[in-house]
Order: structure tokens, then C-alpha cells, then sequence
């Protein structure tokens, strides 16, 4: 609860929408911080990130709130700027422009009361209040957790509610959708068209010149470097360190595995456990009819869920959860619940729960014999992973000396495999995926093996690194087989099918569009042209705006037909030919009132998208105003170290 009112606190309501408008902004190329109202200079204090007007954001200030906004995502700053440095900046970006919106309302002359601060501060944390507790205390609590001073906290809340003033003028224009503007958005979505199809193969075309060799080996030259040409080939040696031969040497011995248990004791209490049997379906009266069953024929949920609803929804075998286990939606219910109880339906994300409470495990510690293997195991990872290193590095020194796979074996243990010929992007000659048939490992650490192995030289060995299937290995060329093509005489056949097959597909689109030209010109109507060419006209109904479409019509060419007049006339592709398409007739529903759930509901969905894209427009317009300061270089100096987890 803690963390959820300082999460809200930090980036809930008006800040919420400055990550929005971010967003919106990244995707249009308009994220001003990067076009203008910014300069990247020396300018801010050394030991600020950004100055915005006369307010300056502190690289503690903006460290705390980085850490605890990716935090979240289990990263650090560092992490970020390593990996995907946008991130890290997305953060300052929507700080600054918070400080550009409490420039605007000041320049404005809007001023929050204290009084109204604090009544709207107490009804945020007093959901977090212990018993006991004072709201001071309680906030001295929340702040101390997250290593943030009262001040800085409430000048980051001053911005919020000062925002949250800014987007309720702003929006209270544009909270209502017009119910016509909707209702017209509702046929739109749910209108459907009936087709006519004149499908012409390019297989029925006879009308085609047979190659001679002569033109069969010009067309050989046409195409040579283009689908005939083998590219260089490799064949590797690769030698993986065994980590299952390092495993067997390892001896772990009792006294060890008592004593991590004995310092690690508390690791192995676990806390009151109740065994609940569960099943989730998808609506409130499909859970009310299996309650009854449970309850009036004395039926378990396994059985009156498959008498009631055997497709829908889900049953879950009896399991122990702790109550921090518990859906937070379910926690209430199930902990006042005694054993026996079957309790329900309550509504989560996933649908209406119903729960039997079997049993009640009491809190206890998970012995030393139930705890023993897992104890092993997990002491034996570990020294295995301090075993692999040292191995490598062992490895690397033997290589290194000019000693082979087969004589480094003799002193690491080693798995040494040969990968056949393949290319750059890992096909034979024959365009095969040599990795296709590989183990998951295999598959893993293709991209790896690629990238290694093709920047080695002939006989080269290269260093030894970990795959990403977890294994240490190193890999030699063994072999290179130059770039080279595939015979004529091997690619003759196909050549000659490729040159009927290209005659075959010219002359059937040529026919399409002199027929569509005829039709477009009035010269011939769709029936015309199908009594002309003797092909039946194919009718398909009811083709809507979404959903599976019948075949030869794919997904792309749904907006050719929805842009589409009635009566118009379509050219559209298939696989092996084409079609002539009409557009017969458009089918709009009548607005009755059984659809009005779904009208107001696109006049909600509607009036939240305008206000959203109001409010990301307006912070854009902001930036014109209250120009901001980057320190990039001190951001560079801060974060642009080693990620968490790697060597410093």
C-alpha cells in the first residue's frame, strides 16, 4: 500500500498525462525537448540535470526518481542508460515539462491554498495509516522508505495538483462526445459489404513460348547473382566447456549444507498457508449457478463446474497460497473464510472466482531433511558458476599457447563439436536453416555462434565466451568454402518453369486490366466480362471491417474494399493470379436500442482520446514558452557506467 500511494503521489493524474503526451509526442516526432525550447550547454549548475525557467532539477533529485521509477522494472539508471538510454530521459523529459506546466500556471496566476494541499495529501495516505499512527507519521513512514525528503515530496505534489488544475480546465471542453458523432463511429465499425469476384489464374493462361537452351542460359545469366549465387560457407569446430563432467567433480559435504541452513533459517520459515480449490468462468451468473450446485447438491467444484459450464472458464486444483499470495481482489475474502467454506463469486481481471478453503496450514519452518536437496542444489549452482569462470579463463590461457581443442581437453573438460558448411545468416547451399533442427540450446546461441564465427579468419580460434544458452565455448574455422554458384545444368529445369510461369502471370495481368479499363471506359459491365472470359462470378457476403476475411481475400487489401464506392470495381491480387472485384452493396445497422451500450461506450472511449490528445498538445505548445536546460554531460558522467551485474 506503501508503494502504491508514493506511486500515485509521483506519477498519478497530472502526471500520468505528461507521460501520455510524452508518448503521443515520441510517436509523431514532436518530443520538443529534442527540437527546439532546449539547449545542450553548460549553463545549468554542475550539479543539476536540467534548468527549467528559475526552478532547476538536482542529480539527487532526479537519481532517487529515476531509481524508483525502473525500479518497477527491476533496473538501475545505469542499467537504462546501457541499454535503452531513451528510457532514462523519458523520466527527465517528464519532469521538465512539469515544471513548464507550473511555469504556465504561474504565469497564469494559479496558486493551490496550503489548506487544499494538505486536505487532498491527508486522502492520500490515509489508506496507508497503521493503527497508532499519526498522518505525520505515517507520511514520515512512506518518505523514509523511499529515501525522499518531506520537501521534495511536496513540491513534486504542488506540481501534480497545480497539473491537475491545468488538465480540468483544459478538458472540460471536450468531456462530451456528440451522441450523433458516435452513433455514425458505431455503423462505420459495424457496417458490412457484400462482393463479386471474377478470379483469373494465371495457370489457365496456354498461350506461351517453351525456351530453348539458348534463352534458357541467358535467362541463367539474368538471375545468376541474384537467386543462384551459394555465399561463402563455413564449417566450425566448436568446443563447449562440460559443464555436466564439472558438476559430478564437485563434492558439497554435509556440514556445509547444514550450516547454510542453520544461517539462513529465516529463509525457510513460511507463513500461514491456505489450501484453496478455485474456479474462475467468465460471468457472474455462471458462478451463481455453480455455487448453487455446491451448495444445494452438495456437489466439489471440479464436478459442478463441468455439469454448468465444461468449455468456459477454468478449474484450478487445491494448492497452498499465502495471503501475500492472494489476488488482492480475493485476499479479504478468503482470510475471514473458515476451512470447508466455498466462498464467492468475486470479480478479478480474469473473471468471477469461486473458492473452497480445504485446509488451513499453520505457519511453520521447513525442516532440514524436507530443505536438504534444494539446499544442495543451489550450493552446487554456485560453485559451479565460480568452477565454469575459472575454467574459462583456464581455457583461454591453453588456446592462447596454440594448444588444439583436442589437447586442451585433456586438462578442461570438453564437449568438441562439428557444425557442417553454412552461411553469414546460417543456411546450406540449398537455402536450409541448419539450426532449425538443434536443440533449444542450440537455437539460443545461433545468433552467437554467427556473429563469432564469421569474424574469425581461417584457422582462428576465437576467445572463450558464454553463449546465451548459458555454456562456455570457443570456435575454430575448420574450414571456408568460397562463394560459388549453383550449376546450369543443376537450375536448368527451374529456369524453364520460371520462364513459362513469368509469360503466364504478364499476359493474365495484362488481360485484368484490359478488362478493367473496358469497365472503367463503360464499354462492358462486370457481367460482360465474366460471360467473355467464362469464369463464374464468385459472391461473397457480408465482409466486415474486422474478423476473419473468406479466402482469396486477405487482410491488406480490407481497406482497398471499405475505401471503396459502391459499384466500383477493384483489381486485387492473389496467390497465382488476380481478381476483378465489384463492390455490389453496403449494409448499414440501424441504430436501435439494443446497441446503446455499445454507442456510449464509443462516446467514452472517444471524449478520453480528444482530451488526451488536447492535453499532449497543449504540453507541446508549453515548451514554445518556458524553453529547459539539459546537462547531458553530467547525466553521460553519472550513468554511463558498467550496467548492475557486470564487472565495474
Amino acid at each position: 500500500m506503501v508503494m502504491k500511494v508514493l506511486r500515485e503521489g509521483a506519477f498519478g493524474g497530472f502526471l500520468k498525462y505528461i507521460l501520455m503526451s510524452l508518448l503521443a509526442m515520441s510517436v509523431l516526432g514532436l518530443v520538443f525537448m529534442d527540437v527546439r525550447g532546449v539547449l545542450t550547454g553548460h549553463t545549468v549548475g554542475s550539479t543539476d540535470v536540467a534548468r527549467v525557467g528559475h526552478y532547476r532539477i538536482g542529480i539527487r533529485e532526479f537519481d532517487k526518481l529515476a531509481r524508483l521509477s525502473l525500479g518497477r522494472y527491476h533496473m538501475t539508471p545505469q542499467d537504462a542508460y546501457a541499454k535503452d538510454r531513451s528510457m532514462l530521459m523519458n523520466i527527465l523529459n517528464g519532469e521538465v515539462r512539469s515544471y513548464q506546466v507550473l511555469l504556465e500556471s504561474e504565469d497564469l496566476g494559479i496558486n493551490i491554498p496550503q489548506k487544499k494541499l494538505q486536505e487532498q495529501l491527508i486522502v492520500k495516505i490515509k489508506p496507508s495509516q497503521e493503527e497508532g499512527e499519526t498522518l505525520q507519521q505515517t507520511l514520515d513512514r512512506i518518505l523514509q522508505s523511499q529515501g525522499i525528503s518531506e520537501s521534495n515530496f511536496l513540491k513534486s505534489y504542488n506540481r501534480e495538483v497545480v497539473g491537475d488544475v491545468m488538465i480540468g480546465a483544459l478538458q472540460s471542453g471536450f468531456e462530451n462526445v456528440s451522441k450523433d458523432l458516435a452513433e455514425d463511429l458505431f455503423r462505420l465499425q459495424n457496417h458490412s459489404r457484400d462482393i463479386e469476384l471474377i478470379s483469373f489464374h494465371e495457370a489457365d493462361i496456354k498461350d506461351f513460348e517453351s525456351p530453348d537452351e539458348e534463352k534458357l542460359k541467358k535467362l541463367y545469366e539474368t538471375y545468376k547473382n541474384s537467386q543462384f549465387k551459394i555465399a561463402e560457407r563455413r564449417v566450425f569446430e566448436i568446443a563447449y566447456i562440460d559443464d555436466k563432467k564439472l558438476r559430478e567433480s564437485l563434492d558439497i559435504s554435509e556440514d556445509t549444507i547444514r550450516k547454510f541452513y542453520d544461517d539462513h533459517l529465516d529463509e525457510f520459515e513460511i507463513p500461514e498457508q491456505r489450501v484453496l480449490e478455485q474456479i474462475v468462468v467468465p460471468t457472474e451468473e455462471l458462478a451463481n449457478k455453480i455455487l448453487d450446485m455446491v451448495k444445494n447438491e452438495k456437489a466439489g467444484l471440479s464436478e459442478a463446474k463441468s455439469k454448468v459450464s465444461p468449455k468456459e472458464g477454468t478449474y484450478i486444483p487445491s494448492s497452498p497460497l499465502s495471503e501475500d499470495m492472494l489476488l488482492p481482489d480475493l485476499k479479504d475474502t478468503i482470510m475471514n473464510a473458515k476451512i470447508g467454506d466455498t466462498v464467492g463469486p468475486v470479480k478479478t481481471i480474469i473473471g468471477f472466482h469461486l473458492m473452497t478453503i480445504k485446509d488451513v496450514i499453520p505457519p511453520h519452518t521447513r525442516s532440514y531433511e524436507e530443505s536438504r536437496d534444494a539446499i544442495k542444489k543451489e550450493l552446487e549452482d554456485a560453485e559451479l558458476a565460480d568452477s565454469l569462470y575459472e575454467r574459462s579463463d583456464e581455457l583461454n590461457d591453453l588456446l592462447s599457447g596454440g594448444n588444439s581443442f583436442e589437447e586442451a581437453s585433456k586438462t578442461v573438460p570438453l564437449t568438441i563439436t562439428v557444425l557442417p558448411a553454412f552461411t553469414s545468416a546460417g543456411f546450406d547451399e540449398n537455402g536450409k536453416d541448419m539450426f532449425e533442427e538443434s536443440d533449444e540450446q542450440g537455437k539460443a546461441d545461433k545468433d552467437t555462434i554467427l556473429q563469432e564465427g564469421f569474424a574469425l579468419q581461417p584457422d582462428e580460434t576465437s576467445r572463450v565466451f558464454e553463449m546465451p544458452s548459458g555454456r562456455f565455448a570457443a570456435i575454430r574455422v575448420q574450414d571456408i568454402l568460397p562463394e560459388s554458384y549453383h550449376p546450369f545444368e543443376d537450375v536448368k529445369e527451374k529456369l524453364a518453369k520460371q520462364f513459362v510461369e513469368d509469360q503466364q502471370r504478364s499476359k493474365n495481368f495484362e488481360k485484368i486490366f484490359n478488362f478493367y479499363k473496358e469497365i472503367r471506359a463503360g464499354e462492358k459491365t462486370f457481367e460482360d466480362v465474366a460471360k467473355e472470359a467464362k469464369i463464374k462470378v464468385e459472391t461473397l457476403k457480408d465482409i466486415k471491417l474486422s474478423g476473419p476475411l473468406p479466402s482469396p481475400l486477405t487482410d491488406a487489401q480490407r481497406p482497398d474494399i471499405f475505401q471503396a464506392k459502391m459499384g466500383d470495381v477493384l483489381t486485387m491480387p492473389f496467390d497465382g493470379g488476380a481478381s476483378l472485384v465489384l463492390v455490389k452493396s453496403v449494409h448499414i445497422p440501424d441504430v436501435t436500442e439494443e446497441f446503446k451500450p455499445q454507442i456510449e461506450k464509443i462516446q467514452e472511449r472517444v471524449g478520453e482520446e480528444l482530451q488526451s490528445e488536447v492535453f499532449a498538445y497543449y504540453v507541446y505548445q508549453v515548451g514554445f514558452r518556458h524553453s529547459a536546460i539539459i546537462n547531458y554531460d553530467l547525466i553521460k558522467s553519472v550513468y554511463a557506467t558498467a550496467p548492475s551485474g557486470d564487472d565495474q
